[in-house]
């Protein structure tokens, strides 16, 4: 008898371990549009899943691959030489499209385009080491998809940029390392005009060590909020690459986030 039990609480640890979590979060934009993404967690695996493009962030090696589902194509490597890659493939496409710009045109489309051509740069520690930047805590909580979570501001020189709501309530366990998501989210996101030069901060990256973001408002009112978290086995094929995808170098994958980018702006157009 004592041995039937020993027997079964260990299938029930090792059935527990194994299970991940979908999370899913509400997002409602600033112009009034709701969406809703899906976040798998599960093994050191962050899968966030959509219809067009996938990424997976490996939190034990920092390996993140990103997944074309229209081309079934995928490419993988770290964070470095993504945005070292992004960073030459977006000059070379940005230098042959200001080549078909008439000469006294160029200087007024250069300043239309901004600064994308440097938007993969890699961040000027000067600049980011005089940013004043305050995480403070509310000692506000609320319950979010039946979980605590506590609030927190994220300012930078005086300014608030985001409001956090935070919860360390889901045991999470080895699955979820919050700094490393966020530090690895950071190398691949693009940074026009050093608008969110602040998420490459310590200051900021160490504040993902209190738990997982249920609940985040930025200063222009986008909302994303889980409202449901489950419990649940994922499979390997779920937050895996898909089996027969392809894998494809950073140039085509720069093109093929550009080509979405023009699908959406013109759906936005109508």
């Amino acid at each position: 008898m004592k041995k039937l039990i020993i027997t079964t609480l260990l299938a029930i640890v090792t059935l527990s371990s194994s299970a991940g979590w979908e999370i899913t979060y509400r997002i409602n934009d600033t112009e009034g549009t709701l969406s809703y993404d899906i976040m798998l967690i599960d093994d050191h695996l962050v899968k966030y899943p959509n219809n067009e493009m996938e990424f997976i962030i490996d939190t034990e090696t920092g390996e993140m691959t990103f997944i074309l589902n229209d081309q079934e194509s995928y490419w993988s490597g770290n964070p470095d030489d993504f945005r070292s890659g992004m960073n030459t493939a977006m000059k070379t496409i940005m230098d042959e499209m200001m080549a078909q710009v008439p000469e006294e045109q160029r200087a007024m489309y250069k300043e239309m385009l901004g600064g994308m051509a440097e938007m993969y740069n890699s961040p000027d520690i000067e600049e980011l080491r005089s940013l004043k930047i305050d995480i403070e805590n509310t000692n506000e909580v609320a319950e979010i998809a039946g979980y605590s979570a506590k609030k927190y501001l994220v300012k930078v020189n005086d300014n608030l940029m985001e409001s956090l709501w935070i919860s360390n309530d889901i045991n999470l366990g080895h699955d979820y390392n919050g700094r490393k998501v966020y530090e690895i989210l950071s190398k691949i996101r693009p940074n026009i005009d050093n608008e969110e030069l602040y998420e490459f901060s310590d200051t900021y990256l160490n504040l993902m060590n209190q738990g997982l973001i249920l609940k985040s408002q930025d200063n222009d009112s986008e909302t994303s909020e889980a409202i449901k978290i489950e419990k649940r086995t994922i499979s390997k094929e779920e937050i895996g690459i898909p089996a027969g995808y392809n894998k494809i170098d950073i140039s085509e994958l720069l093109q093929q986030q550009m080509m979405q980018s023009d699908d959406t702006d013109n759906e936005n157009d109508w």
